[in-house]
């Protein structure tokens, strides 16, 4: 059996939290192990928990998802992070083009398509985390 992946959800909203927990845990190949409402919990839970990945809302409080991806991406740049938003915002896509672990997604249009795009971020990304 393949291991699941451990993913960290931040959000402000703590109803998109738990349905990202639900859509995410009815796959069976997805564990949520944290769950954070604001950036200073998310940069905390990542420290302490490791996560597989992470799921930022691009709106989230302190700073925002932008520069919180940056921190996480800084601490450990393998792990994939997706950024939630919720507005067809294309410039923010450019600016990580460079980073094949960083994925935008618009909540309003790809919501269901985030477990899968988490899969496919993992493949590499686990292979190396687990040797």
């Amino acid at each position: 059996m393949a291991k699941c992946i451990d993913v960290l959800i931040a959000d402000q909203s703590e109803e998109m939290r738990k349905k990202l927990r639900e859509i995410l845990e009815s796959t069976g190949k997805i564990k949520v192990v944290g769950m954070a409402e604001d950036e200073e919990e998310a940069v905390s839970l990542f420290e302490k928990l490791k996560p597989d990945a992470v799921i930022l809302d691009i709106k989230i409080p302190v700073q925002g998802g932008i520069e919180t991806a940056v921190e996480l991406y800084l601490r450990a740049p393998e792990i994939p992070i997706i950024i939630l938003r919720d507005y067809p915002e294309l410039r923010f896509r450019e600016t990580f083009l460079k980073t094949k672990h960083i994925v935008f997604l618009d909540k309003s249009k790809e919501f269901e398509m985030i477990p899968k795009v988490l899969e496919k971020l993992c493949q590499g990304s686990l292979k190396k985390k687990k040797k």
